[in-house]
């Protein structure tokens, strides 16, 4: 009897797999998919879509030494970093128009090696090399107003901090009047 029951078991396994496997005949043509997805834009292969160009004030002292000249520039910027930097490299390196004094003729005028531009909470800190330190108080003045007035100009600087070989610039010659903060509204600007 078990013989028998396993017989047909076996015999009504085989059935159920013929019947399920007759199928009606389909035709080859491919299913219907998505279609291919589109970019509409191509996507980046460098970082060229950071770079952008602004024209930005930079102020030069006048040769009569009582104001501030602004020539307007066209400064290469990056939207990742801040622009205050490369507005100070361009002002360093600028000549003006003959009305004004260049900073590379105050001596020698150069930012500090590593992070010598930062900005934090609308003050920019700027650390200018120990070269700065062997110009007179005067000059020293000078550059200082100049760089100054060309960072408070931008939209994200208030305050200008700066620094020579790291450490706070004293402007006379007791160290009784640190240059620490210069303030863009008592600053003296002929636009």
């Amino acid at each position: 009897m078990k013989k028998s029951k396993f017989r047909l078991m076996a015999l009504m396994m085989a059935l159920l797999l013929t019947l399920t496997s007759c199928s009606r005949e389909s035709s080859l043509a491919p299913a219907e998919t998505l279609p291919p997805p589109s970019a509409p834009y191509a996507a980046p292969t460098d970082d060229t879509g950071l770079d952008y160009e602004q024209d930005v004030a930079l102020y030069l002292p006048a040769k009569n030494g009582q104001t501030m000249l602004c020539f307007w520039r066209t400064a290469a910027l990056r939207y990742d970093q801040m622009p205050a930097e490369a507005v100070l490299q361009l002002l360093l390196q600028e000549e003006g128009d003959g009305s004004a004094v260049p900073l590379k003729d105050y001596g020698s005028v150069s930012l500090a090696q590593g992070s010598a531009v930062t900005t934090a909470g609308h003050v920019c800190t700027v650390n200018l090399s120990s070269a700065a330190l062997q110009m007179g108080i005067h000059e020293l003045y000078t550059v200082c107003l100049s760089i100054a007035t060309t960072l408070c100009a931008l939209p994200d600087v208030r305050f200008v901090n700066i620094l020579v070989a790291g450490n706070p610039v004293a402007m006379d010659v007791q160290n009784l009047l640190p240059l620490v903060y210069l303030l863009q509204s008592r600053l003296n600007v002929a636009v």
